[in-house]
C-alpha cells in the first residue's frame, strides 16, 4: 500500500551529504570548510544584506531617486474622521 511515509525519488539517485567536522583525513575536518577565524566561521552567522567585504556598497553609491517625499512630510499628514464623512456622505445622497 502507498502512503506518504514510504514514497520514494525514483528519478535520480539520492546525493550523498558531505559529514563535516570528522577529523583532517576526511577533507572536511579541523574548520569545517569554514576557513579560518573571524565572524564567518562561527554558528549563526548570517551575512548582512548588500555587504561587499568593506567595500562601500552600491546602494550607497547610488543617487536617492523616487519617492522622496514621505519622509519630510509625515508630520504634516491631516487627521480625518471618517465616521463624521460618512454621515456628511450619506446626507448629501
Amino acid at each position: 500500500m502507498m502512503n506518504l511515509s514510504n514514497l520514494q525519488n525514483t528519478s535520480r539517485p539520492k546525493k550523498k551529504v558531505q559529514r563535516v567536522g570528522r577529523g583532517i583525513g576526511s577533507k572536511r575536518g579541523a574548520t569545517s570548510g569554514r576557513g579560518g577565524k573571524g565572524d564567518s566561521a562561527r554558528a549563526g552567522y548570517r551575512k548582512r544584506f548588500g555587504y561587499e567585504g568593506g567595500q562601500v556598497p552600491l546602494y550607497r553609491k547610488l543617487p536617492i531617486r523616487g519617492f522622496t517625499r514621505g519622509r519630510s512630510s509625515q508630520s504634516s499628514w491631516r487627521h480625518q474622521n471618517f465616521g463624521r464623512w460618512r454621515s456628511e456622505q450619506k446626507s448629501k445622497d
